[in-house]
């Protein structure tokens, strides 16, 4: 049987280390089986998107596809359909691990309020993730006010305590979610949580618990091997697999 190739679809992905988390978790439970990066500009897309999920036994995908792709998915399950952005591909169906990832972290911590930077895919994930933990208040800030006023109006039907901000500056909250790969300046210190999706930047030490983007590329990734595999890590093999990508990156 030859090997299973697996891959990241995105653009300007050339520094994510994804391809070490992957080939690590499979190196260790021997499966046969290789991750790679497929970087698409943003033009060439629509041409080469189906060569990628024929020839591909999975797929993660991240920005700016998260959200285009759905239209190349035969199926997609409960939670991507909700969310409208998919980040994990497996025999034609779309999942998203990221809210699966941010609901994981979040159901740790007493979350009131909440701040996220973003309107895009990740963002979509964290709010509705957010929602069902029934915070009293969802603060949106993104430079475009279409795009998250989109976001805030299908959170409206599941969470009526979501709004938009334009000025990021001052916000008390208890959590702080930074989905935007650009610097944005801002003077929030959230009471609880920051996470940081950015893996190639260093996440502020504003609040007395953080996630960043390395932490949690790990939580979502291997909720993406186990939907291709149907493996669990236990939490040792998870220390040596940050350690070793913090080394590594």
């Amino acid at each position: 049987m030859p090997k299973l190739n697996l891959g990241l679809l995105g653009e300007n992905i050339s520094k994510s280390p994804s391809p070490i988390l992957h080939n690590l978790i499979y190196n260790y439970f021997n499966i046969d089986a290789e991750y790679k990066l497929y970087e698409l500009k943003t033009k060439d897309f629509h041409e080469k998107v189906n060569y990628l999920l024929e020839n591909n036994y999975g797929l993660n995908v991240t920005m700016p596809y998260k959200e285009l792709i759905i239209k190349y998915i035969k199926e997609l399950s409960y939670d991507a359909k909700k969310i409208g952005a998919i980040n994990t591909i497996k025999d034609g169906v779309g999942y998203n691990t990221d809210y699966l990832a941010f609901k994981n972290i979040l159901s740790q911590y007493d979350v009131r309020s909440c701040l996220i930077i973003g309107a895009g895919g990740s963002a979509r994930a964290a709010s509705f993730a957010l929602s069902e933990l029934n915070p009293n208040l969802i603060l949106i800030y993104n430079r475009s006010i279409e795009r998250a006023q989109k976001l805030i109006d299908d959170l409206k039907k599941i969470n009526s305590n979501v709004k938009f901000i334009k000025n990021l500056n001052g916000v008390d909250v208890d959590v702080l979610i930074n989905t935007v790969p650009v610097e944005i300046e801002f003077n929030v210190k959230p009471k609880t949580l920051y996470i940081d999706l950015v893996y190639t930047r260093k996440a502020k030490k504003i609040s007395k618990n953080i996630t960043d983007g390395i932490d949690f590329l790990i939580e979502q990734g291997l909720l993406s091997d186990a939907i291709w595999f149907n493996i669990k890590v236990d939490e040792e093999v998870i220390k040596y697999v940050r350690e070793f990508i913090r080394k590594s990156f």
